[in-house]
């Protein structure tokens, strides 16, 4: 409404930029949102004025931007020298030479053994009949397959012999480093390296009070240890329990094996070393290794998993242990 007659008119009708918006153009709260990064998003500028001398629009303008500049870094203390470019003539003659003489030598012992050749045959028989001369020796030509398998017979019995040998000599019940008892100690096997016997007797004393406890050690360096040690219990009873209990638990995020003592108390008993042991991991080829180290792993997949204590045939066999039964 018009307020008198030459009044002036109101602000929404007034020529020139609307409300709320500076003459210089759009404010910042009413820019269109930007992409991630700062990118304007696909589209965003589509149908605007194309400004620019490329003639590309504004939403692909920032993807030719410049790079940041180089950092810069404060030149050597020290400058390098390489070596200074020259020629490869002389390279090329004596690589030249190198291989005239190799070429010459080789030659002469082709003629070497031609010329032994022919002395080989002339020390054989002459024959009565046609006069000719008969070969001095038989030639028999083998197989590389047949090569090794002779080579790996002959390891084989190189290895059987020092096994034969290191068995003579190996007594366990004359060791003086072994527990009192072996009724009462249990072998601990598959033991981190990290392991001290602090933490196997406070592992295994949740089953009973522990009298001694060996981690077995290198016999030249007693830092290294071999994986293995024997627990002895102050009570049987006890090491029963701890028989079946600890079998399979982790100690320092390893999967333990654990066993009766068999070194003094089954007289047919050897440790892997000698050729016996009940482990599967090293038997013999890839068919008859087992992947995965475990006890009777493959009675348990046939059972259905499960540590089932009940049917453990390994405490009822018959390997001589039949002084005390741990069942």
């Amino acid at each position: 409404m018009m307020m008198g007659g030459g009044g002036a008119p109101p602000p929404m009708m007034m020529r020139g930029a609307p409300p709320m918006m500076a003459m210089g153009g759009p404010g910042p709260m009413m820019m269109p949102p930007a992409g991630v990064g700062g990118r304007p998003i696909p589209g965003q500028f589509r149908g605007m004025a194309i400004t620019h001398p490329s003639g590309l629009s504004p939403d692909l303008l920032p993807l030719f931007m410049p790079r940041p500049p180089l950092k810069w870094l404060p030149p050597p203390a020290k400058m390098r020298k390489t070596q200074a470019l020259s020629g490869v003539a002389a390279v090329a003659k004596a690589a030249f030479e190198d291989s005239t003489k190799t070429k010459a030598k080789a030659k002469t012992k082709r003629g070497a053994k031609k010329n032994a050749g022919d002395d080989d045959e002339d020390e054989g028989e002459i024959d009565e009949g046609d006069g000719t001369r008969k070969p001095s020796g038989v030639f028999v030509r083998v197989s590389k397959e047949e090569k090794l398998r002779a080579k790996a017979e002959a390891r084989a019995e190189k290895s059987r012999a020092l096994v034969d040998a290191a068995l003579k000599d190996w007594n366990p019940k004359d060791n003086p480093n072994a527990t009192s008892d072996p009724y009462r100690t249990l072998f601990v096997g598959r033991l981190s390296y990290e392991v001290s016997e602090d933490d196997l007797r406070r592992e295994f004393e949740h089953y009973g009070a522990v009298s001694s406890v060996r981690l077995v050690r290198d016999a030249k360096d007693a830092s290294k240890p071999r994986g293995y040690a024997f627990v002895e219990f102050e009570r049987e009873g006890d090491m029963k329990t701890a028989y079946r209990g600890m079998d399979g638990r982790r100690i320092d995020d390893r999967r333990v094996v654990v066993d009766v003592e068999r070194g003094r108390t089954s007289d047919d008993w050897r440790p892997r070393r000698l050729g016996g042991g009940l482990g599967r991991t090293r038997a013999g080829g890839r068919k008859d290794n087992v992947v995965a180290p475990g006890r009777e792993r493959a009675r348990d997949e046939r059972r259905g998993g499960g540590d089932d204590r009940r049917v453990d045939d390994r405490r009822n066999d018959d390997r001589g242990y039949d002084d005390r039964r741990y069942d």
